[in-house]
């Protein structure tokens, strides 16, 4: 069930990053694209590893669907900790 769950949420941030406004943000369509979601939001918002550094504890993203997206914590490590 979380693999299918997985699946969806990462299809449904390619088709927010290539069939919505946030096509027309270069950087806000990169944070989508490069953005692994672990975690859908009720609001249609994502939690999102940011998978562009290539490090073992990477970034954590808020890929928002109606306002700018950025990085919300500097590691997911840091983002347990905080949270």
């Amino acid at each position: 069930f979380m693999a299918n769950k997985l699946v969806e949420d990462l299809q449904s941030c390619k088709e927010w990053a290539t069939d919505t406004w946030i096509a027309d943000s270069e950087e806000d369509q990169e944070l989508w694209l490069n953005g692994l979601p672990f975690a859908s939001l009720a609001n249609g918002d994502y939690l999102a590893l940011d998978l562009r550094p290539k490090v073992d504890d990477p970034p954590v993203l808020y890929l928002s669907h109606d306002d700018a997206s950025s990085e919300i914590a500097p590691s997911l490590t840091a983002f347990l900790s905080a949270w």
